[in-house]
């Protein structure tokens, strides 16, 4: 997707949220925005896609601020948090089998973005996640879709584009139901910090390494932006039968390569329609629930 309006103040007021976290002095916080809006002011004007100008303000951020990794604690708290609630489930899922455990698991994935501790007046109780596994809940679903050609065995190899840490959880529980259905899964994580996305500190904390084979972008930019990564990470990626993209920032880079061309392969969007611009591009409303099937 290129920029809207609406993604600047959104990405200004990521930063500024961050700037209040890390740095006390009032001038010196003023300096770093405008230093910010600075650099990132000729990918707007260039019509670029958002996750160019999401991942270039973030990287000045890490380095005005001096913190490599700044969302590490809130990573880890939400690792955690994720590991209780599927504790917590483990015993209802092992119920499920079939296509009704695979809509479950994917509706789970897609509900990760919920796991959230560090957020502001957050207030939550992993109690409440048990009713998640019995009413689920996806506004566009393709789930049925996806499960027959599975089973049909067209799709031999996956590959899977994770996002955020604690929801990297859930999308382990549903790369072990696809490698148990015989297929091969790939799990892509950002190879260095970018907000709450999932590092490979964060596969091997939470045992995604020992499922499956884990591997890096290689860089720091949101989503899947294939002139800023490795041509190897870019084959092993394009060369899967399927995309399984989570998120936004995945959203954003793989539908816009879509729309010119360069990538062809069928994607299975998981992600909440957190924004209007998304949501507009998608056909739903903002907040619902997407599972999508482009072919």
């Amino acid at each position: 997707m290129r920029l809207h309006p609406e993604c600047i103040p959104c990405m200004l007021k990521a930063r500024v949220k961050e700037i209040d976290r890390f740095v006390a002095d009032r001038k010196k916080g003023l300096e770093i925005i405008s230093s910010i809006m600075k650099e990132v002011l000729p990918y707007i004007v260039s019509d670029e896609i958002g996750p160019k100008v999401g991942t270039i303000s973030f990287r000045l951020l890490r380095k005005l601020i001096g913190v490599d990794d700044p969302y590490f604690e809130y990573k880890k708290a939400s690792n955690d948090f994720a590991l209780a609630i599927v504790n917590l489930i483990k015993d209802k899922l092992s119920e499920l089998n079939g296509y009704e455990k695979f809509r479950t698991l994917a509706y789970l994935a897609i509900m990760g973005n919920s796991v959230d501790p560090g957020a502001a007046d957050y207030k939550f109780s992993i109690e409440e996640w048990r009713k998640y596994v019995t009413n689920v809940n996806i506004d566009l679903d393709d789930t049925l879709k996806l499960y027959k050609r599975l089973k049909s065995s067209s799709i031999g190899r996956i590959a899977y584009l994770c996002d955020n840490a604690g929801e990297i959880v859930f999308d382990k529980l549903l790369i072990e139901f696809l490698i148990d259905n015989g297929v091969e899964v790939v799990a892509v994580v950002r190879g260095a910090p970018f907000q709450n996305d999932a590092l490979m500190f964060d596969a091997e904390y939470i045992g995604l390494t020992k499922v499956t084979k884990v591997i890096s972008t290689g860089s720091d930019s949101v989503g899947f932006i294939i002139d800023w990564l490795p041509e190897e990470v870019v084959n092993e990626v394009l060369s899967s039968d399927l995309i399984i993209s989570k998120g936004l920032g995945n959203y954003e880079t793989l539908n816009y390569y879509r729309d010119i061309g360069r990538i062809g392969k069928p994607i299975f969007y998981l992600l909440v329609a957190k924004c209007k611009p998304v949501a507009k591009s998608i056909g739903c409303k903002v907040g619902d629930y997407v599972a999508w099937l482009c072919e």
